[in-house]
Order: C-alpha cells, then sequence, then structure tokens
C-alpha cells in the first residue's frame, strides 16, 4: 500500500494539481475517491453477510463509515480509498501553503508520530486516518522522485538497475521484512527506519521488475498482454474493491489450501474483474468508481 502513495505523490506534481483551486481539487477527489468508498461500500454488505450472518446493516454501516480500519475480512483493500483521500488532502493544503523545508519536516514528523500511534494503539482515528497521515511521507517520495534536480544522475540510475542486482536487493528485502513485525499500514507498522527503507526498497524493486517485464512484452510484441496490464493499472479500483467479494461469491478461498491452485486463484478473480471493469466502464456506471470517461486501453 505504501507504493500507491508514492505514485500519488508522483502523479500530483506530475499533474500540477497544486496549482488547482482548493474546492476544486476537493470535490474531484470526493468524486474519484469518496463516492466510490459510498456506494461500493453499500454493495458489499451481501458478500460479507454470507460470511458472516452475524454482522447486522448497522454494524456494517458503523464499521465501514467510520472505523474501516477493522474490515479486512470484509472488504479486503478497501479502507485505502478513504486513507488515500485524506493523504491528498492534506498534502495538497501543505504543498500550497508551506515553504519546502517546513512541509517536509511537518510531513516526516507527522508521519512518525502515526506510526508510533499505530504501534501503540493511543488514538483510534476513523476513516483510516492514521494511514493517511503514515502516507504523507510517500507522497512526499513520490514528489521528490518527479521533481529532485539529482534525478538523472542518481533516481534514474536506481530504477535501471541490473536484473542481478534488482533480484540481489530483493533477497535483502525479504531478510529485512523479518527483522520487522507483521506491517499492517492501517494498524501498525513496527520499526519506522525499517519500515521506511524497506518501502523505499521494495518500489525500486517493483520499478525495475516492471521495466523488465515491459520490454519482454515489447521484444516478443506480445500487446494483448501488454494492454491488459495497462488496463489493470488504468482501473486499479476495481481490483482493490471487488477482489474480496468475488472470492466469496465463487468460493475462490477453499483453494488457498491448494498450494497448486492458488496462481488458478489468482488469475480467475483478475478476469473476472477485468471483464467487470470492461463493462462498467461503457456504460453511465463508471461514475461508481470515479471515472467520467471510458479508457478505450483494449481499441
Amino acid at each position: 500500500m505504501p507504493i500507491f502513495f508514492i505514485i500519488s505523490g508522483y502523479f500530483f506534481t506530475f499533474k500540477h494539481q497544486e496549482t488547482l483551486p482548493f474546492k476544486i481539487y476537493f470535490v474531484k477527489k470526493i468524486k474519484t475517491l469518496l463516492i466510490p468508498y459510498i456506494i461500493i461500500g453499500l454493495l458489499l454488505y451481501y458478500p460479507l453477510y454470507i460470511v458472516n450472518h452475524d454482522v447486522t446493516p448497522a454494524l456494517y454501516i458503523k464499521q465501514v463509515f467510520f472505523y474501516n480500519d477493522n474490515t479486512e475480512q470484509m472488504v479486503s483493500a478497501f479502507w485505502f480509498l478513504t486513507a488515500l483521500f485524506i493523504a491528498n488532502i492534506l498534502y495538497y493544503l501543505l504543498v500550497k501553503y508551506l515553504q519546502t523545508k517546513t512541509r517536509v519536516s511537518i510531513i516526516i514528523c507527522l508521519s512518525t508520530l502515526a506510526i508510533f500511534n499505530g504501534n501503540i494503539s493511543l488514538i483510534h482515528l476513523p476513516f483510516s486516518a492514521n494511514a493517511g497521515i503514515i502516507g504523507l511521507v510517500f507522497c512526499l517520495i513520490g514528489s521528490f522522485i518527479r521533481n529532485s534536480e539529482i534525478k538523472k544522475r542518481y533516481i534514474n540510475y536506481l530504477f535501471n538497475l541490473n536484473i542481478f542486482v534488482t533480484i540481489i536487493l530483493t533477497f535483502l528485502v525479504i531478510k529485512l521484512i523479518k527483522y520487522n513485525i507483521l506491517v499492517d499500514m492501517k494498524n501498525s507498522c513496527g520499526n519506522f527506519l525499517l519500515f521506511y527503507l524497506n518501502v523505499i526498497l521494495s518500489y525500486i524493486i517493483i520499478i525495475n521488475y516492471s521495466k523488465y517485464i515491459l520490454n519482454f512484452l515489447n521484444i516478443t510484441k506480445l500487446s494483448l498482454l501488454l494492454n491488459w496490464l495497462l488496463h489493470i493499472g488504468k482501473n486499479s479500483i476495481f481490483f482493490v474493491c471487488f477482489n474480496f467479494p468475488i472470492i466469496i461469491y465463487f468460493k475462490f478461498e477453499k483453494l488457498l489450501s491448494l498450494n497448486c491452485l492458488i496462481a488458478f486463484k489468482f488469475l480467475s478473480v483478475i478476469i473476472i474483474i477485468t471483464v467487470l471493469s470492461l463493462i462498467i466502464n461503457k456504460t453511465k456506471l463508471r461514475f461508481i468508481v470515479g471515472k467520467t470517461k471510458n479508457l478505450h486501453i483494449f481499441n
């Protein structure tokens, strides 16, 4: 999840969103994040009820529309939408009204305090706000990657590593992860230094693997597979919100005990969500996932 905050920070600067009036930016984020959250949140009650008949509508509304950080089993990564909304709004205000040095200092302090708050469960903030505040530092990193004067010299080098170096870094991150607790960004992140380091290294690794895959697809001219991956990237909100109810409905979770079929389960869910996204994107219902225009990825 931290990597999505980095991407958000990168595109925040790329699209010059800090130049937008606050009202326009705020309404834009409501349309793209909160409206999908509310509508899909209501639609996801039935899949949850299939799993747990003890969850009443009143309890569900309280959890999803207030303390949504305790709902992982019912809606998977659904909490991310409100966390990202809070991070985006706070980051906009900090960029708009504070100088760079002041902004960087405040973001680092707020994110680190939020990590400690999550670790000790001192203050339980609604709407996964604690995760959103933690995400501020990763929005800052994404913005730095986009704007940094040293980008050509160092950052481009890190994003174009030799595959063997990338593999070594992968094993290093796996080793470092073992020294921290099981990280759950909306609740506890453990050692904040290890957390930050692992996120940054993981981002570098993912960028490099993504470039290897892109180069392979271009060389082999597998345009359909490439377009499919691009479609997933441009319609990620579908995959965030609908993966768990589909798993429940088709009872794919039973396959988790069969290691040889995990890949089948994973691929099946992705295909079903892809078809669902293609159908919804061609209708006026696309507003429920924050879209106003159809993206013709497969054309």
